[in-house]
C-alpha cells in the first residue's frame, strides 16, 4: 500500500528528478518480485503505468516514455491506451508531436524511396525493388558491432540464394567522401549482396531519424514497412520477419 502510494502522490511531480524516481521505485519492485536481472531488463514501461492511480502523475509518467519509443507499435499499444487523460493543449501538442513522428515507422506505410549508388556507381532505390522483400542492413566501417552482425546477415542471405523475389541491402553510412576505401572494403570481404554508400544525416536514415548502428530494415514486395527497426540477424526473430514477408499475400 505504501508502495502504491508513492508511485501516484503528486508530490512527485515537484521534483525534477521525479520521474526517474518512480522509474527507481518500479525498478525495487519488479527485481524484489523477480530476483532476475535479465526480466527487469526486459520490463517495458507500460507495465508500470497501470499501478499508478493519480491521472496527473500518469500523463506526466507517460510523456517522460514518450521520447523513449522508437515504434509506432509500441506507441500505440503502451500509450495510445490513455489519450484521454492528456487533456491540456500543452499535453495533446506533447503526445500528438510524438505519434507524428512515427507515423513512418508504422507497418504498411509506403517505405521511404532512397536513391543511392552501390559499389559499380549504379543508382538503386527501394521503387526499383519492387515484387521482392527488400531486407537493409544499416553499416559502417568504423562500426564493431556492425562488422561482428555481417556473417549472420550473409548466412542468412545466403538460406534464399535460390528466391527470386527477396534481396540483400547493405547501406554504409561512411560518407559520401569515403567513396575509395568504401568500395575497397566491400571488395576485400567479399559480399554479395548490393552494397549502398550514403552521408549518415541525409536519406533512409535521416527519414527514420536513425542514430544508432547496426540497424536493420525489412520493406515488403510493395515497398511497405515490415519494420524500420528489427532485431539483429543474430536474433532467431529476423529471420521469422523474413518469412512473415515472404508468405504475406500484398
Amino acid at each position: 500500500m505504501q508502495d502504491r502510494k508513492l508511485v501516484s502522490t503528486g508530490r512527485v511531480l515537484r521534483s525534477e528528478h521525479g520521474m526517474e524516481m518512480l522509474d527507481y521505485i518500479f525498478a525495487y519492485r519488479k527485481f524484489s518480485a523477480v530476483k532476475n536481472t535479465q526480466d527487469l531488463l526486459n520490463a517495458s514501461f507500460s507495465e508500470n503505468t497501470s499501478s499508478i492511480y493519480n491521472d496527473t502523475v500518469k500523463v506526466a509518467y507517460l510523456t517522460y516514455n514518450m521520447a523513449r519509443i522508437r515504434k509506432y507499435e509500441d506507441f500505440v499499444n503502451y500509450v495510445q491506451p490513455y489519450k484521454g487523460l492528456f487533456v491540456s493543449d500543452e499535453q495533446k501538442a506533447a503526445y500528438n508531436k510524438v505519434y507524428e513522428a512515427l507515423g513512418p515507422f508504422a507497418k504498411g506505410k509506403a517505405g521511404y524511396n532512397f536513391e543511392l549508388k552501390d559499389v559499380n556507381d549504379k543508382t538503386c532505390t527501394l521503387a526499383g525493388f519492387k515484387g521482392k522483400v527488400v531486407v537493409i542492413d544499416v553499416w559502417a566501417m568504423w562500426c564493431a558491432p556492425c562488422l561482428a552482425e555481417k556473417p549472420n546477415f550473409s548466412k542468412i542471405e545466403e538460406q534464399y540464394k535460390d528466391r527470386n523475389d527477396i534481396t540483400f541491402i547493405g547501406i554504409s553510412v561512411d560518407g559520401l567522401n569515403a567513396i575509395k576505401p568504401w568500395k575497397y572494403f566491400v571488395k576485400k570481404k567479399g559480399w554479395t549482396n548490393t552494397e549502398l554508400l550514403s552521408n549518415f544525416t541525409e536519406s533512409l536514415f535521416k527519414y527514420y531519424g536513425i542514430e544508432g548502428i547496426p540497424r536493420f530494415l525489412i520493406f515488403d514486395r510493395e515497398g511497405k514497412v515490415v519494420t524500420v527497426d528489427a532485431p539483429r540477424p543474430s536474433s532467431p526473430i529476423f529471420k521469422a520477419l523474413i518469412d512473415e514477408a515472404l508468405a504475406a499475400k500484398n
